[in-house]
């Protein structure tokens, strides 16, 4: 996996954990282990 695909999924991931923080109606968009590591393998 390259570093730059690596950083996109950071940054979606980060992403996503400051939108839940930001908004708390909406339901917790927050990736589980499984989903990062399906990600990582591909």
């Amino acid at each position: 996996m390259n570093p730059t695909a690596m950083e996109v999924i950071w940054r979606s991931w980060l992403h996503s954990l400051s939108h839940v923080k930001h908004s708390k109606k909406e339901p917790i968009k927050v990736l589980k282990r499984k989903d990062v590591e399906k990600l990582f393998r591909q």
